[in-house]
């Protein structure tokens, strides 16, 4: 056997192997997106989970066409609005509870959806997921009763990430998140550490890159026992953030954020965008003087309230993603 033919041998060998390991590498990362997003719900039904909220349908800049329900908060005049995010293995009806919960306290709401979910057309994509926020935070701006000074972005779990980039691209008045994590890398690795995922994840949603860019007031939620996003994450993301910002860790709450003891996620909520509506207007970049009818320091929710859902005791809740 001579030397060439052993180095020809060893060089197969090698070319082989590179093959086995790409084609590996792309067999987990499409198993990873599908873990990041979930598989995709079909639509939801409007009247059952969100009364007296309506279809919004719009374009993105892409022309994937989206579907996202607003909620309207009662009472006549300008209202602050919502725009949230949901989380994975979810549609916005998830957050159809928390919707309910803003508006009664004088919050508009529009729950966006992403591209493959929810009766939307595509598939979702981290581009995608930014081309489908924007489009949302466009389109709620043409809203009768809708200041586009007077927006708020909140996301929760997968949808953080989703808030925190548009958040740099186009600044709202105050950024909340729920359940946030550094990066979808930082969490794989705290699932399955070992794989590099940075070079095999095409969704990564770094928030932890972004945040130092966001210059509008924040808040962070997270629950103390969370099993899915580990509360350091969200620790460390709020650390990373500029002022002025609030971190609010529920105790004893698992990833739906729902503790023994509270506070809701919709008082958390409430709360926050009433301090910030109410300080110095001149300290804040385009808010002017917004209307929050009905907010106040007390009894700002009712119990059982969730982002995502029913609460963690019901039967019928689905453990959030």
């Amino acid at each position: 056997m001579t030397r060439r033919f052993v180095l020809s041998v060893i060089a197969v060998v090698i070319g082989v192997a590179a093959i086995a390991l790409a084609i590996r590498i792309d067999e987990f990362d499409v198993a990873l997106d599908v873990d990041v997003y979930g598989s995709a719900p079909d639509e939801p039904d409007l009247a059952a989970a969100l009364p007296g909220g309506e279809q919004i349908s719009y374009l993105a800049a892409d022309g994937v066409e989206l579907h996202g329900w607003f909620l309207a908060a009662p009472g006549a005049g300008r209202h602050v609005t919502a725009v949230v995010f949901h989380g994975s293995h979810s549609t916005r009806a998830g957050m159809a509870p928390f919707a309910i919960g803003l508006a009664d306290e004088g919050v508009s709401v529009l729950l966006a959806e992403y591209r493959g979910f929810g009766g939307s057309g595509g598939s979702p994509t981290e581009h995608g997921l930014h081309l489908d926020a924007t489009a949302a935070i466009e389109t709620v701006r043409t809203l009768a009763g809708v200041d586009a000074s007077e927006l708020v972005y909140v996301g929760y779990s997968l949808g953080s990430g989703v808030a925190v980039d548009s958040a740099v691209t186009d600044p709202p008045a105050a950024l909340v998140l729920l359940a946030p994590y550094t990066s979808l890398v930082d969490l794989a690795w705290n699932d399955h550490p070992g794989l590099p995922y940075r070079l095999m994840m095409r969704t990564q949603l770094d928030s932890l890159a972004r945040i130092g860019r966001v210059d509008v007031p924040i808040l962070v939620v997270r629950g103390s026992g969370d099993q899915i996003v580990p509360p350091e994450q969200a620790g460390e993301l709020f650390d990373e953030a500029n002022e002025p910002k609030e971190l609010v860790t529920i105790d004893g709450a698992d990833h739906d954020l729902v503790g023994p003891d509270g506070p809701t996620t919709v008082e958390a909520t409430t709360s926050f965008i009433r301090q910030v509506m109410q300080s110095d207007a001149g300290d804040r970049q385009g808010l002017d003087q917004p209307v929050l009818d009905g907010l106040s320091a007390d009894d700002l929710a009712p119990d059982g309230v969730t982002p995502d859902g029913p609460a963690a005791d019901d039967p019928a809740a689905d453990p959030a993603r």
